[in-house]
């Protein structure tokens, strides 16, 4: 699901994937390849092989392949002063689940790519785009810097997780890794995107780096 997040993360619509698998206890293989084949079906791609060896701990890694159109594929690097700033998928999930909120739980161990929203968003001509594996703080810093601009967020506009009190929440939402939804920057005339359930949390400026409220 991560290296699917990767690939929606452009645009792009998942093909195939290769999984390396360094395996502590070898009976574990069954169930890790019947996850991961029943997640690369969920998502329109195939698992298609890769490597098994022996390790110390259980150590997994995958590479995937995806194909989309050269005028709807998204870079890091295409934000530009004007653009709108949005996000799609509520952001610290992941974090609260860790930290004991156990309906969040599955944000954490589950994570869902969002590979349809991506699509939209790339043929609807979205100029920068990654997911928020890192946290929204310094996901927003690596667009910003990729694209040479400067990025104003309202905080009041970014998604928390439910059932989360103040400050936790916030701090989740901007400092917690782990969520796989998306962060983009699009023309303004290109937002709405029919079938992205997103909002748009700021706007790019001219400058560098990120500023908050």
């Amino acid at each position: 699901a991560v290296t699917i997040s990767d690939i929606a993360s452009m645009g792009a619509a998942p093909v195939a994937l290769v999984l390396a698998a360094g395996l502590d206890r070898p009976e574990r293989l069954r169930g890790i390849t019947t996850g991961a084949h029943e997640c690369c079906t969920e998502y329109g791609c195939r698992l298609v092989g890769g490597d098994i060896d022996a390790h110390d701990e259980c150590t997994l890694v995958t590479t995937g392949l995806g194909r989309v159109a050269a005028q709807h594929l998204v870079r890091r690097s295409g934000a530009v002063p004007g653009d709108l700033v949005g996000v799609v998928g509520n952001c610290g999930c992941a974090q609260a689940g860790l930290d004991g909120f156990s309906e969040h739980w599955t944000a954490l161990v589950m994570p869902h790519p969002r590979v349809r929203e991506g699509q939209a968003l790339g043929r609807a001509g979205a100029s920068a785009m990654m997911d928020i594996s890192d946290g929204l703080a310094l996901s927003l810093y690596d667009l910003a810097a990729a694209s040479g601009v400067g990025m104003e967020v309202t905080m009041a506009n970014i998604p928390l997780p439910e059932g989360v009190p103040e400050p936790a929440a916030s701090r989740y939402a901007l400092f917690g890794g782990g969520d796989f939804g998306l962060l983009f920057a699009c023309p303004e005339h290109c937002w709405p995107v029919s079938g992205v359930d997103g909002v748009i949390i700021g706007r790019v400026v001219e400058g560098a780096g990120v500023r908050i409220d």
